[in-house]
């Protein structure tokens, strides 16, 4: 049976109004227009995200991308000093400010600032912990490092008070980050700290026609999409990980790298001992084919079926919230959704998964979905590419068949 996928419109939630406001959370709650029928939901500028796009024409014309090939290194903090000068600043050179403790989160981030650098024609600054080299690689014009006394993630208070000392001679126009634990935490601090608004987990950012930073992002539960308008200096948003691709590197780029101060006060908090939760060994971000586990799996020892095809299949086992929160029947570091990790592999065959709002919102991304489950009105086939309507238990072990007779 075909999946019913391409009209992912019919299920799509309905969208808040546009929250003019600096604040995070959405000013009103209503019937705002409803999502687009059509294609999968594909995020970021370099995938063709639609929702912030729409927003943007909404007000007469549609922002786009200038020209790429700039010099990097070369003129831009000049040519915005004049442009003062000549007391022409205005919205078109926006400077963007991208942080993420996490390395790979770093790159992801760095790739939405770079495109809103290059709508606004401004620059992009990196702020990380890694090497500024490969940040300047990837599409920063600068990179800038926060000086740590051990390997460690620095704590919130740290970060935030590295990024208000970064500040002191002047605020960037729009600074994000990944929406980590630690990240939104950072975040926070700076807000409150600066009397401005922050948007957290945004999935599409844009450069508003007058100046402000439309975004997109989920709210109620993965239930709602709010479309928001950031005003003020800094416009603040943290971002999803694993919405944005990384830009490919470019050995050749040069610019500007940059040691920020030690922080001298060290963390408030001193953190005495900590227990870890059990975690599996396996890294499904990284995953080119998952196998993901519903709740229409009778028991633990089934999983090894489960594991068969995903072995087969070259990629790992996932899970629904409750099959990791409620059984404890796999690791939490394998569950996809909104409460847990965000996919985006070639392949994702959901195994008796239902299809709730709040596991499909961590799997959309996927390539090709395949959904296996005995209710023909199960939600998840209107997710799937390709949908099989039956009994589990019969049609994986049919597909590891097949598969173990094609190798």
């Amino acid at each position: 049976m075909r999946g019913h996928r391409g009209r992912r419109g019919l299920h799509a939630p309905p969208a808040l109004s546009v929250a003019d406001t600096g604040c995070g959370s959405p000013a009103a709650c209503g019937d705002g227009p409803a999502r687009p029928p059509a294609r999968r939901i594909t995020p970021g500028f370099a995938s063709g995200g639609r929702g912030v796009a729409r927003y943007v024409r909404s007000g007469g014309r549609a922002a786009r991308h200038p020209p790429r090939g700039r010099d990097p290194g070369g003129g831009s903090r000049g040519a915005r000093a004049a442009a003062r000068a000549r007391g022409e600043r205005s919205q078109l050179m926006w400077t963007v400010w991208a942080y993420s403790e996490q390395g790979d989160t770093a790159l992801e981030v760095l790739a939405a600032g770079r495109a809103l650098a290059d709508q606004s024609r401004g620059i992009v600054v990196s702020i990380g912990l890694d090497d500024p080299a490969c940040r300047i690689a990837h599409g920063a014009d600068e990179a800038w490092r926060i000086p740590l006394p051990s390997d460690a993630p620095p704590p919130a208070d740290v970060a935030a008070r590295a990024l208000l000392r970064a500040m002191e001679p002047e605020p960037p126009d729009v600074l994000l980050a990944g929406a980590t634990r630690l990240g939104n935490e950072a975040m926070a601090r700076v807000a409150q700290s600066l009397g401005v608004g922050c948007a957290t987990g945004c999935t599409e950012l844009a450069m508003g026609v007058g100046g402000e930073l439309a975004v997109e992002r989920r709210c109620y539960g993965g239930r709602l999409v709010a479309r928001q308008a950031l005003r003020g200096r800094p416009r603040m948003a943290t971002v999803q990980p694993r919405r944005f691709e990384p830009l490919q590197p470019d050995p050749a780029r040069r610019g500007v790298v940059r040691e920020l101060p030690e922080d001298a006060a060290g963390p408030a908090v001193r953190v005495l001992s900590a227990e870890p939760r059990a975690l599996g060994h396996r890294d499904i971000g990284k995953a080119r084919a998952l196998v993901a586990a519903g709740r229409g799996v009778r028991s633990r020892e089934d999983l090894a079926m489960l594991e068969a095809l995903a072995a087969l299949l070259g990629g790992e086992v996932a899970g629904s919230r409750p099959l990791t929160d409620d059984l404890k029947w796999l690791p939490a570091n394998v569950k996809v959704g909104l409460s847990g990790r965000t996919v985006r592999p070639d392949l994702y065959v959901a195994c008796g998964i239902s299809g709730q709002v709040e596991h499909v919102v961590g799997m959309r991304g996927a390539r090709t979905v395949v959904s296996i489950n005995a209710d023909p009105d199960a939600p998840i086939h209107a997710e799937a590419d390709y949908a099989l309507v039956g009994d589990l238990y019969v049609l994986v072990p049919a597909l590891i068949r097949a598969l173990q007779e094609r190798c």
